[in-house]
């Protein structure tokens, strides 16, 4: 097993001693520079110890975007100044240890090391470990029973599904407040109906658009072959809902990490991959089309991989469309 401290203090290496004399963990120092890098790297089995007095940190918040990012990983906390006011909510967003200022000045019993590993077993132990990492370098966290395994607050992988309907002015000139509403309340629950048969759920929704998370298992994505289909049947599901008209809407697939919420208490995240999906179907997906990221192009199901083409990059990800179907 391997403990790996990101850390400028060799005071803390002291303290470490005994630990590394006894061969049976491999004690490793890293600078806080390497972070990102290692994280990316080990994607199990080490448990990560951050002095936070090395790193820059102005606050709690920051501390726990960046704990977030670890996903699954176990990772205990050195507060050597003893600045950290609340260390129950470190533990909430699954910090496994704290070594405050008073403790981080003895020798850390090798002891107390065995109380984390049996603890972190006996409380996770599917956690052994599903993080991967998938082919842009991306960290995943696949989640293998879906919404039974998922805790709030906690940072998953999710499939990202937007869809906005096209055709806002049109609506609003046309059409009556109380008209448009009917509409676009038709449209969002017969999307939360279809979409729930693939274990999604509606996450956020204004009027005209809305974000879907589906758990994504790390084995398939069918999402893809949802939103295929949601194309192609656009003229048959206007006449079967009553949408008095053929509505058009344009779809865009992410595939990302972002802590978990309930619906209704989203608006404090902060989630790069909410913000790429947002763009991506706002900024870029034209009326009437379906697009998707590069991380997703891996899933696309068999037989289907002739109905998308590449369609350049956005934000610094590449894109397919799927080809334009007639009706």
């Amino acid at each position: 097993m391997k403990i790996i401290i990101f850390t400028v203090s060799g005071k803390i290496e002291n303290s470490f001693s005994e630990i590394k004399k006894s061969k049976e963990y491999g004690v490793e120092i890293l600078q806080p520079g390497k972070f990102k890098q290692e994280i990316r790297k080990a994607l199990s089995g080490p448990l990560y110890f951050i002095d936070i007095a090395s790193f820059d940190i102005s606050d709690n918040i920051q501390l726990l975007k960046m704990l977030r990012r670890l996903g699954n990983q176990h990772c205990g906390i050195i507060d050597t100044n003893g600045v950290i006011g609340d260390v129950a909510e470190l533990f909430h967003y699954g910090i496994c240890e704290y070594i405050g200022k008073d403790l981080i000045k003895t020798i850390i019993p090798k002891k107390r090391i065995h109380r984390i590993f049996d603890f972190l077993e006996a409380k996770h132990p599917a956690i052994k470990e599903k993080v991967t990492e998938n082919k842009c370098g991306e960290i995943y966290i696949p989640i293998e029973n879906g919404w039974n395994d998922i805790l709030t607050g906690r940072e998953y992988t999710f499939c990202f599904m937007y869809i906005g309907l096209d055709g806002l002015k049109e609506f609003k000139s046309h059409f009556s407040r109380e008209h448009i509403e009917e509409i676009t309340g038709s449209f969002r629950n017969y999307i939360a109906s279809m979409i729930a048969k693939i274990n999604g759920k509606i996450w956020m929704w204004t009027d005209f658009e809305g974000l879907i998370l589906l758990p994504f298992d790390g084995k398939k994505i069918d999402a893809i072959l949802f939103s295929f289909e949601l194309m192609i049947n656009r003229m048959l599901m206007s006449v079967e809902h009553n949408f008095d008209r053929l509505i058009t809407y344009r779809i865009a697939l992410h595939l990302g990490n972002t802590e978990y919420k309930p619906r209704g208490e989203t608006g404090k995240i902060v989630s790069e991959s909410i913000n790429a999906i947002f763009h991506l179907g706002q900024k870029y997906t034209k009326p009437g089309t379906f697009v998707l990221t590069e991380n997703l192009f891996e899933f696309i199901p068999m037989g289907l991989d002739d109905c998308f083409f590449d369609d350049g990059s956005f934000e610094g990800r590449r894109i397919k469309k799927m080809v334009k179907v007639k009706g």
